[in-house]
């Protein structure tokens, strides 16, 4: 959907050094000076923001190009954020309590009711 493809945030999660999730928020968070300038900014996160289908650091998507000036960054796959069928899939592989993991359930559902059966 258009409304996933766009926003003003971005999670950043620094895989190797957690501890500086919140030097990420002073630095460039909302409201900070890069916010102002860039129209963006970026929230840091740590291990314990959102809980993830198992294997989802092997599927990891390298972004380094010249838009990043060759800066490497890595992004979850697409298919662990928004792809009902893979969503439903990974849910299966992710340690939730069964009242949480069938409200997830029922929140994907209601989320894709107007997408086609594939």
């Amino acid at each position: 959907p258009a409304e996933l493809l766009v926003s003003r945030e971005a999670d950043v999660y620094p895989l190797s050094h957690p501890d500086r999730a919140d030097l990420i928020d002073g630095s460039i968070g909302e409201g900070s000076p890069f916010e102002r300038v860039y129209g963006y900014y970026a929230h840091g996160v740590g291990p314990e923001t959102a809980i993830l289908p198992v294997g989802w650091k092997e599927r990891l998507v390298l972004v380094s190009n010249i838009n990043t000036r060759m800066v490497r960054g890595w992004c979850l796959d697409v298919h662990d954020l928004a792809h009902k069928d893979v969503l439903t899939q990974r849910l299966a592989l992710t340690d939730l309590a069964p009242p949480i993991r069938k409200l997830v359930a029922e929140r994907v559902a209601h989320y894709f009711a107007d997408e086609p059966a594939s």
